[in-house]
C-alpha cells in the first residue's frame, strides 16, 4: 500500500504522517515498512513509502479523525 496515496486521499498531512508511520515500524518491526522504487511518467526513479496491507488496521487506529476529509470521516 502506497502511502503517500494513502495520505493524499484521507487528506492528511503526509510529512508528519511519515514520521509517525516510521516510529510505529520501529515499535512493531520495520517489515511492516518497506521503501520501493518507482518509476515516474518522467523516466525518472522515485522512492516511496509502503506498508504492509496487514499493518494498515493498526496505522488507521492511530489516526485523529478530525484531521480526516469530512467527506471521509
Amino acid at each position: 500500500l502506497l502511502f503517500r496515496r494513502l495520505c493524499e486521499n484521507l487528506g492528511i498531512d503526509f510529512s508528519y504522517q511519515r514520521k509517525k508511520l516510521l516510529r510505529l515500524a520501529e515499535e512493531f518491526g520495520e517489515s511492516v515498512v518497506v521503501i520501493i522504487t518507482t518509476t515516474g511518467k518522467d523516466g525518472k526513479n522515485y522512492e516511496q513509502l509502503a506498508m504492509e496491507l496487514d499493518f494498515l488496521p493498526t496505522y488507521l487506529l492511530t489516526i485523529d479523525t478530525n484531521r480526516v476529509k469530512p467527506e471521509i470521516r
